[in-house]
């Protein structure tokens, strides 16, 4: 049997979660784990032997709260929506505030904005995903400003935009998600198309109606990579992708297609909000509003 152990915050409790929104958990190098909210990131460590029945709170885990010194400027500072612990150790996190670059020995933080005029600086504040390339460049894929590239903290941001002319750019400016496969090649999912980075430029995958093998629909949300160089993507109300490097395969989200206790429903609820492929070949999703799955 499977039990589930669920943490909430307690206005009471400031060891508690921060908030109950969590949009991603990530693993530290120590082997701690954050869980990334809408309101602060949250460090813990889950001690726990074994969960014996679906509980709530029991046993408490205790949770270091973490906030972006934030002012009435920025205030998504604190919605985290992704995190990076890079080759260095260090940790950045990505907010609808900004990208931040948290100290753990000091506790301060190193922030990247938008400034207005500056060509060179992080294009758009809502940040979506945050990535680090073999190289240790740093990428981050933003709500409407592309994707931008940090280089190193003292050198400037390189933006790659949607440039309606040129067919070797982006296919969409509004960036749902950012994976790198075996090769070490970046792909972007946007709410139009998905695309990926080659020498030449950004490689365009669109829908044709008249071609099987395309990518099934444009509006998608996140995407994620297998060691076997397996690409798969969400969708928004239309299921996940699979992309074997030739065609493209839909994993339907009709009411029919998994069972269940009281009936049948579908196994995404259609709008998926990640991805995580595992080493037998499935994928893990999840789904706003429902639930955890894994398609095999």
């Amino acid at each position: 049997t499977v039990a589930f152990l669920t943490c909430l915050h307690d206005p009471g409790d400031l060891r508690s979660l921060s908030h109950n929104a969590v949009n991603k958990v990530v693993r530290d190098t120590d082997g701690a784990f954050w869980a990334l909210t809408e309101q602060g990131a949250n460090r813990f460590r889950p001690r726990i032997e074994r969960v014996e029945r679906h509980a709530v709170q029991e046993p408490r885990l205790s949770f270091d709260r973490v906030y972006v010194p934030g002012d009435a400027g920025n205030p998504g500072a604190n919605f985290v929506r992704d995190a990076l612990v890079d080759r260095k150790g260090r940790l950045w996190f990505a907010t609808r505030g900004g990208v931040h670059l948290f100290d753990r020995a000091t506790g301060k933080f190193t922030s990247y904005r938008r400034v207005p005029g500056d060509p060179t600086s992080l294009n758009d504040d809502l940040v979506q995903a945050i990535f680090e390339d073999r190289a240790g460049n740093i990428w981050v894929g933003t709500y409407a400003g592309g994707v931008n590239r940090l280089r190193s903290d003292a050198k400037p941001f390189r933006t790659h935009r949607h440039n309606a002319g040129d067919p070797r750019t982006l296919s969409e400016n509004r960036i749902a998600g950012l994976a790198f496969d075996p090769a070490g090649r970046l792909w972007a999912s946007t709410v139009n198309g998905l695309n990926r980075l080659d020498d030449d430029g950004w490689t365009r995958f669109l829908h044709d109606p008249q071609d099987s093998a395309t990518l099934p629909s444009n509006d998608l949300s996140t995407i994620a990579i297998g060691s076997d160089g397996v690409v798969w993507v969400g969708s928004n109300y239309r299921g996940i992708y699979r992309y074997d490097g030739v065609r493209f395969s839909t994993y339907a989200t009709s009411p029919s297609n998994v069972p269940a206790p009281n009936g049948t429903y579908s196994f995404t609820g259609g709008q998926v909000n990640s991805l995580l492929p595992d080493p037998a070949g499935g994928v893990w999703v999840g789904a706003r509003s429902y639930g955890l799955d894994w398609l095999e």
